[in-house]
């Protein structure tokens, strides 16, 4: 799935075709979309709009309704299916709608059945907001395996449960000329990473006291993602708006491979252990 503001396509994985596409506006009279999860369990995309909606799409791109979203722009959301749980964060901060799904058909069977939603009835929850997390808030990342939720803003980080109670707030993780661009957690080592528009990417202790443990430099403009390796847990990869992605080691504190692309990286994203999808601007 890819989207911007008024577009959302589907797309085959080996070759790269896309399956489907709709214009959001269209579809939905509603604003442009500030972004959109799945729930597998589900089989429904959830669009959140700029006006305040919460969109709901079968797997082939067909509206079948909407529910009131009550915060500001939501910049970044993840569905939490153990819970029926969506976890949104924005302007506003970080907060929790509990989603429950009610219709005749069972997700596979509606896809034919009732392609259009006439038999589909869902319910939103009052949204609970997750303690001191930050507002203005910059990124957000679920981990499931370790209870956490936790998002940055940019000084700040805060790691929650998923009952939204808070575990650590950290304060001025970069000086107040940089800014945070991401975060991820190093589940072997207990320690979580900042990549900083600066460049640096620095290491901390994940306790209650802030530690700094490394800083890596390599890096010569900002950091635009960091991303944690499948089955390789001593190791991470950045990219950077310095055309590279670099695979650094944790436990020796070096950096092992350096790619050069054409264009600053934006995004990445990996597929298995050995191949990742870059997005870079031509």
């Amino acid at each position: 799935m890819s989207y911007n503001e008024k577009l959302m396509h589907v797309w085959n994985e080996p070759d790269g075709e896309q399956v489907m596409g709709i214009n959001f506006f269209n579809e939905t009279q509603s604003h442009s979309i500030s972004t959109i999860v799945y729930s597998e369990v589900n089989q429904l995309y959830f669009a959140i709009s700029t006006d305040f909606k919460l969109h709901m799409f079968n797997e082939h791109l067909m509206w079948v309704g909407w529910l009131p979203l009550k915060v500001r722009l939501v910049h970044f959301a993840y569905f939490y299916e153990k819970k029926s749980t969506l976890i949104t964060a924005g302007i506003d901060g970080c907060y929790m709608f509990k989603i429950n799904i009610n219709s005749k058909y069972e997700p596979k069977q509606a896809l034919n059945l009732d392609p259009s939603g006439k038999f589909f009835f869902p319910e939103i929850g009052p949204k609970t907001k997750l303690e001191k997390m930050p507002l203005w808030v910059k990124g957000l990342k679920v981990m499931e395996s370790l209870d956490f939720i936790f998002t940055w803003s940019q000084l700040k980080s805060c790691f929650n449960g998923l009952d939204g109670k808070l575990k650590y707030r950290y304060n001025q993780l970069t000086s107040p000329e940089d800014l945070i661009t991401d975060v991820i957690v190093n589940e072997e080592y207990k320690y979580f990473l900042t990549s900083t528009h600066s460049g640096m990417i620095i290491v901390w202790k994940l306790q209650r006291k802030k530690q700094k443990v490394h800083t890596f430099n390599f890096h010569f403009k900002s950091v635009t993602s960091l991303t944690a390796i499948p089955g390789q847990p001593t190791l991470f990869v950045s990219a950077s708006n310095d055309n590279t992605i670099r695979i650094s080691s944790i436990d020796k504190f070096v950096e092992l491979y350096n790619f050069i692309l054409p264009a600053g990286v934006t995004n990445i994203h990996l597929l298995s252990e050995s191949i990742f999808a870059c997005f870079y601007k031509d």
